[in-house]
């Protein structure tokens, strides 16, 4: 399971990292924490300039971020210091919480990632990303009803879908992610 989160993170990073969305996917899907504009993604009273100083509060949308690093190289524990040391300037920025819960997830850590993948999955109601690693760590916290409904709103986002847009294979892939997650705690999704 830890392979499949960590691969669902690299292939958002490295597939969206700077690209744009088609005309098709725009219709249905708003930019991801690695597409979006900075603006688009934070409170715009964020003081991004103050923090340039700061070495873990670099650039997130820029994937220059050395959280992001550290993960990518599977450093689970540098990660976490680096995001926790971004966060405490900017706690609000969905990519940082994103990003933090993945690394929580990795470390085994389900409550704490819990917490942080709760805003970007409510807030990013279009990212099936988040949703897909939400439902994974409902179910590993044995929250049977929220892995579900994190499942039924990626099915809802692959219904309006119908594999034609850019993001499919991701809505499936949480699918499957919240599927196994379910069935290694014993329950039929």
């Amino acid at each position: 399971m830890k392979a499949a989160i960590h691969s669902l993170l690299l292939v958002g990073l490295a597939g969206f990292a700077g690209a744009a969305h088609g005309q098709e996917a725009a219709a249905t899907l708003p930019p991801t924490p690695f597409t979006a504009s900075h603006e688009a993604r934070v409170d715009s009273s964020t003081d991004w300039d103050a923090l340039r100083g700061d070495p873990g509060a670099a650039s997130v949308a820029g994937l220059t971020h050395p959280g992001v690093a550290a993960l990518k190289a599977s450093d689970f524990a540098r990660a976490e210091g680096l995001f926790a040391r971004s966060l405490r300037f900017n706690g609000n920025d969905v990519s940082l919480r994103l990003y933090m819960g993945v690394t929580k997830m990795e470390l085994g850590k389900w409550d704490e990632a819990k917490q942080y993948l709760r805003t970007p999955a409510r807030e990013l109601r279009k990212d099936p990303e988040p949703k897909g690693l939400l439902g994974v760590t409902y179910a590993k916290l044995g929250d049977i009803t929220g892995a579900h409904a994190q499942r039924a709103a990626l099915v809802e986002m692959a219904a309006a879908c119908q594999a034609n847009c850019a993001r499919s294979s991701e809505i499936s892939n949480g699918i499957r992610m919240i599927d196994a997650a379910l069935a290694e705690v014993g329950v039929q999704s």
